[in-house]
């Protein structure tokens, strides 16, 4: 019930797989029963609360290991009562030349093959076109286990930490000079930055 009642405007949870077995692929160590059981839990507790919040979201990360079930987890939202299903594109540090990982519809992916330098063996860009401009800079960050404050999601290293919320209140992070040189750089040239260079917003 503290889940609920702590505020939150969305619940991203993450299922990739409608079974155990597809699930498992990626999520080393997870254990799909436990979060199916959890989802049930979360949004039978809304319910009983009257809630609208928090919205309840399925996060369905495309992988080769699933993109057979992108029907069946669209199904599964409804059957559980989740307020919505997203997909997700899978992000790769190595995609040029392709991933094991990489479904093989290109209308899951966020690469596009480009010509290949042999007949059998395809190279690969993103898609995006990469503009110099990122609303999630204004509007969402990342908060890491040990309260650092990082831009994204694609930081998955914290390696551009703008602040520690154990040290400083949230308010000063956000507008502090850090912050401030990161969102101008994003304005200015932001295939530059590493964490942007495999990015689709």
């Amino acid at each position: 019930m503290a889940t609920i009642e702590a505020g939150l405007d969305k619940l991203i949870i993450s299922l990739d797989g409608t079974d155990a077995e597809s699930y498992e692929q990626y999520r080393a160590g997870g254990n799909f029963d436990e979060v199916i059981t959890g989802i049930k839990e979360i949004v039978k507790q809304k319910k009983a609360g009257g809630s609208k919040k928090p919205s309840v979201i399925l996060q369905f990360l495309l992988l080769k290991s699933n993109q057979h079930q992108v029907k069946h987890i669209r199904q599964l939202g409804k059957d559980l009562g989740v307020d919505n299903v997203e997909l997700k594109t899978a992000q790769f540090y190595e995609f040029k030349e392709g991933n094991p990982l990489m479904p093989d519809d290109p209308r899951l992916s966020r690469y596009k093959k480009i010509k290949p330098d042999t007949e059998d063996h395809p190279l690969y860009e993103i898609r995006n076109r990469m503009p110099n401009h990122c609303f999630r800079m204004w509007s969402s960050c990342v908060v890491t286990w040990d309260g650092a404050v990082v831009p994204c999601c694609f930081d998955k290293d914290a390696t551009y930490r703008m602040g520690n919320l154990k040290e400083q209140a949230f308010e000063k992070i956000w507008k502090n000079e850090a912050y401030r040189k990161f969102r101008k750089k994003i304005l200015s040239l932001r295939k530059s930055i590493d964490i942007c260079m495999n990015c689709t917003e």
